[in-house]
């Protein structure tokens, strides 16, 4: 059961069943006796305090197991938080002895109502443990500096030490509601934000894994969502803001809550329920939120639904697969607008006001946005014409390559180098595109040839249809296209030239057909003694060639006078 350091979700999830696993007899005794005292009145009713002790120390080790799984894990899980082990041990006990003495209070506090406690021993009884309890407290805060990040931070455990004294001493000279305020408004709202920090990692660490598919159980969701390997969930970054923006709302909700703010936290509710208005519009927070998670849902669905479509739905169809790709991509646009629609009229927001807006802006998108909007057009044009497909072998200006993907923007095209070329799609609707698969794979190739003068011209014709009928990927027999034939076209200046025509089955393959093609011509001419000449040059010189003799003295000196690094002058050899 061995976790990398840092997979909170994971490491959480191994070490809740290892620390259940391990308390089980016990939770399970409590548990047991806690279901007879519910279930049988009688069981509890004669001793309520016994009855409360039961639930009570259910309830504690219940928390135990919780606090064992965050900060010392049970074997044989093991410890996963980026959290210093030294520190998260130590932590780990304190957190159980505050457990521990918030489970007294609670049994002192019924022993009180029931008439079995004195209000002399109640009172002794909490100026101990509010000692107790505010020692540990400190003892946790001065723990936590331990920590890298907080070694030089000295200024925040002071005060929230400071504050818990000022309580003690509020409580010594008679200030209990004050001092109950400051202990416990302190101790909660630390108990909250480190429960909100450890959820939030969660929460990041579960989302990060969604989008990578790093367990069994994530990449069956891709797979069902269909998502390539690459690919992200969408929407889950909405949902993962959504999630944290929620989480930190509560905590701030409930800290208020716990220093008695309850009259801000009605207002807070208004607020966020009824809305505000903000130059003469409406916002209401939580119809936000709500169309937040509607959008995120949304995406989701249409993310499934076009991968059912492409993988499943489409297959057993008589449609291309061109056609195919062309409707889920329709399909995928259309259901994203509609999502978009859906969410913007949860959150409350008038498309009338959207009309008003869209028309003042309208202008400018015109002017502005032109290329953008044309290619948006075009790839319109091209999902409907589909003039150029996916897997077509296309010729644009000077690239030429396979049709990758069609967008709603762009084309990416594949090119021969394996290179990526995004081409805009008002290139390919207004310009000129030689499409080499358009209705069918056939392709024409042209081999030139050259042979010398004095060749037999009829054989080397024979020859050339030899080897073009013996090749398989030549198409004869065809009504529709010509046999191949071979042209002899001109009088060269050094060769006879002649040409070799014939269609073939898979365009793409043209370049080895035509390898194929030259090497059997060049075996068949050196079989018959046919050759195919080098280029011939004739020079004339005009005039007698002159070349001056130096005598051999004269040459040395001049050597040796010039060092003897100049080169020798070819007209003095």
């Amino acid at each position: 059961m061995k976790v990398e350091n840092g997979d909170v979700s994971a490491g959480l999830v191994q070490a809740l069943v290892a620390c259940a696993v391990s308390y089980a007899p016990v939770l399970l005794t409590l548990g047991g006796i806690s279901a007879y005292v519910a279930i049988i009145p009688r069981a509890g009713g004669d001793l309520p305090f016994v009855a409360n002790l039961v639930y009570g120390l259910l309830a504690y080790f219940i928390v135990v197991v919780g606090i064992r799984s965050l900060l010392s894990p049970c074997r044989p899980a093991t410890y996963y938080l980026s959290l210093s082990e030294s520190v998260a041990r130590p932590l780990g006990r304190r957190s159980r002895m505050l457990l521990l003495l918030a489970l007294i209070w609670w049994l002192v506090q019924e022993l009180r109502a029931e008439g079995l406690l004195s209000e002399v021993m109640f009172a002794l009884t909490r100026r101990a443990f509010d000692l107790i309890w505010v020692l540990n407290v400190i003892w946790v805060v001065w723990l936590l500096r331990r920590l890298h990040d907080w070694r030089d931070k000295w200024t925040a455990p002071l005060l929230i030490s400071l504050a818990l004294f000022a309580g003690l001493v509020a409580g010594w000279i008679g200030y209990a509601n004050l001092e109950r305020l400051i202990i416990n408004g302190v101790s909660v709202s630390l108990l909250l934000f480190g429960l909100a920090l450890v959820a939030s990692r969660f929460f990041a660490d579960l989302f990060s894994g969604l989008d990578e598919g790093r367990y069994r159980w994530q990449k069956a969701l891709r797979q069902a969502i269909g998502l390539k390997d690459e690919e992200y969930v969408p929407g889950l970054y909405w949902l993962r803001l959504l999630v944290k923006l929620l989480l930190w709302i509560a905590v701030a909700l409930l800290v208020l809550s716990v220093w008695g703010a309850g009259e801000i936290n009605s207002d807070i509710l208004r607020y966020f329920t009824e809305g505000f208005e903000v130059a003469g519009v409406s916002i209401v927070p939580g119809q936000l939120l709500w169309a937040i998670l509607a959008l995120v849902v949304l995406l989701t669905l249409t993310r499934w639904f076009k991968g059912r479509l492409e993988s499943k739905w489409l297959l057993n169809s008589r449609m291309e697969h061109s056609a195919r790709e062309a409707l889920v991509t329709t399909f995928g646009y259309v259901a994203v607008a509609l999502s978009v629609i859906v969410a913007l009229s949860i959150a409350g927001i008038q498309f009338t006001n959207l009309a008003i807006i869209a028309g003042a802006l309208s202008v400018g998108i015109g002017f502005g946005l032109q290329n953008v909007i044309n290619n948006f057009v075009s790839g319109i044009i091209m999902l409907v014409e589909r003039p150029v497909k996916s897997g077509d072998r296309i010729i644009v200006g000077g690239t030429e390559g396979y049709v990758e993907r069609i967008s709603i923007r762009t084309t990416t095209i594949r090119t021969l180098e394996r290179a990526d070329v995004i081409v805009p799609n008002s290139d390919l609707i207004s310009g000129q595109v030689t499409n080499l698969t358009l209705r069918n794979t056939w392709g024409r190739i042209t081999v030139p040839i050259g042979v010398a003068y004095g060749s037999k011209v009829e054989r080397v014709i024979e020859i050339l249809h030899e080897v073009a009928n013996n090749h398989p990927e030549v198409i004869r027999g065809n009504p529709q296209l010509s046999e191949p034939y071979a042209l002899f076209l001109s009088f060269g200046d050094s060769a006879l030239m002649f040409e070799l025509r014939a269609f073939i089955r898979e365009v793409d393959r043209r370049q080895r057909v035509i390898s194929d093609i030259n090497r059997a011509i060049d075996a068949a001419f050196r079989e018959e003694g046919i050759e195919i000449p080098f280029p011939q040059r004739d020079i004339n010189f005009r005039g007698p060639l002159r070349i001056e003799r130096t005598p051999l003295r004269r040459r040395q000196a001049g050597g040796a006078r010039g060092g003897g690094d100049e080169e020798a002058d070819p007209a003095n050899m």
